[in-house]
């Protein structure tokens, strides 16, 4: 009671003695008091509105340690304030009092407004942060500093060791990059805290292979697609191997190249540790036949003698090439299983070739069987081959007329004009079809 009527003099009497105003016997006085802590070397700033009346607006500091305090003080238009900074710790609480008044027409002193608030002056000995944090790229992480004493206040100046790895940004930090780097809190005493930080790469947690089933054939290439979850996994780059690399082979970044006919799995695998795979069950088919020819077609021989026939498939590429030989009257014409046909007997009978991948193609050649006895003595108009400086020369035949050579192993190496043979430099037995027979010749 005694506080409450020293201010209320203490603001009436100034404007008694300068005479403008006398103190209204109906006088209420407004008290309230408040309680503030502050840290040494820190401050509050306290804000009164709506006083655009007030008058004598002051704050004055009172009590033991009101020396360990400075107090400064304002009034602008309908707002006043009152900055109080702790400039020493002391045990005692000194207060300090913001007082305005209010007038009535006749000027004299109506109402009378004290803040008696009460500071507390606490001085910081630490700060402390999480000693070490493990964070993934991408991640943030905000601090909440630990003062010493809990209800001491301070700013905070922060800072990053290596801003490529962790970016400091006002007490929170953001994982760039793999690597570690350590983040210093220092208070505006000088009081500091670290923290190690620890940035790890974000793993893959699955992997998918696209398309997870494949069918191709021998010869054909494909490029396989890989994708990561999550979207982004740090390391995105894979190994890639096929089970069976007689069937099929990978490259590095996943292109496939079919071999020969199977299954082979086609695995991919991740390179940053998380042991995590993915598979595609690649199926890679057979090459069928679309056409099989025999030839020649048609031709004739007598009893005893032998004439080789010589099947081709298209496409070349078919993976099975097997082929069956059969006779039509094997007591006539018998046939071996590379195509030589045996005259046995006079007659007629059709040798036929057949594919044996599947396709059931199939291709014949006529062949009629006549006696020696039964030849009469005719001009020879059958083409001659000869054979001069390792070149082929073809005569009695109509220049219009196509031939065709093939190797040993029954593949053509020439077809067309006995005019235009090329120069065959590989020693060895070929054949020659004039369409009316068959010579073997050794270059």
């Amino acid at each position: 009671m005694i506080r409450k009527y020293l201010f209320i003099y203490l603001i009436a009497l100034p404007l008694l003695i300068a005479g403008h105003a006398q103190v209204c016997y109906g006088l209420s006085y407004h008290d309230k008091t408040l309680y503030h802590t502050i840290t040494v070397g820190q401050s509050i700033t306290l804000y009164y509105y709506n006083i655009s009346r007030a008058e004598s607006f002051s704050a004055t500091p009172v009590g033991a340690g009101s020396e360990c305090i400075k107090v400064s003080f304002g009034k602008s238009g309908q707002t006043g304030w009152c900055t109080i900074k702790a400039v020493e710790k002391t045990a005692n609480v000194p207060f300090v009092t913001v007082s305005y008044c209010y007038t009535n027409a006749k000027g004299e002193v109506t109402d009378i407004y004290n803040f008696y608030n009460n500071i507390k002056i606490v001085d910081l000995e630490a700060v402390s942060i999480p000693g070490t944090l493990t964070m993934q790229i991408g991640d943030t992480y905000t601090f909440s500093p630990v003062l010493t004493p809990s209800d001491a206040n301070t700013t905070y100046n922060w800072y990053s060791s290596d801003e490529t790895v962790v970016k400091m940004g006002n007490g929170t930090i953001t994982a760039l990059k793999q690597g570690s780097a350590t983040i210093t809190c220092i208070t505006h005493n000088g009081k500091s805290a670290e923290c190690k930080v620890s940035v790890k790469p974000i793993l893959a947690t699955e992997i998918a292979i696209y398309p997870q089933e494949l069918d191709m054939l021998p010869g054909e290439q494909y490029q396989l697609r890989a994708t990561f979850i999550p979207e982004n996994t740090s390391s995105q780059k894979l190994t890639w191997e096929s089970s069976n690399q007689e069937i099929a082979i990978v490259s590095s970044n996943g292109l496939v190249i079919a071999l020969a006919p199977g299954t082979t799995i086609i695995t991919a695998n991740t390179t940053d540790g998380s042991n995590i795979y993915a598979n595609c069950i690649l199926k890679v088919k057979e090459i069928e036949a679309r056409s099989i020819t025999v030839t020649p077609h048609s031709t004739q021989g007598v009893v005893g003698g032998t004439i080789q026939l010589f099947a081709t498939i298209t496409p070349q590429e078919t993976s099975n090439q097997a082929i069956a030989w059969s006779s039509s009257n094997p007591q006539i014409v018998s046939v071996s299983d590379n195509g030589l046909a045996y005259l046995l007997k006079e007659g007629r009978a059709t040798i036929t070739a057949k594919t044996l991948d599947g396709t059931n193609l199939s291709d014949s050649c006529h062949i009629e069987v006549t006696a020696l006895s039964n030849l009469k003595d005719i001009t020879n108009t059958n083409p001659q081959i000869f054979i001069i400086n390792g070149n082929i020369q073809i005569k009695n035949i109509n220049k219009t007329e196509k031939i065709r050579i093939y190797n040993i192993l029954g593949q053509i190496i020439y077809e067309g004009s006995s005019q235009n043979i090329p120069a065959i430099h590989k020693k060895g037995i070929y054949l020659i079809d004039t369409g009316k027979s068959i010579t073997k010749i050794q270059l």
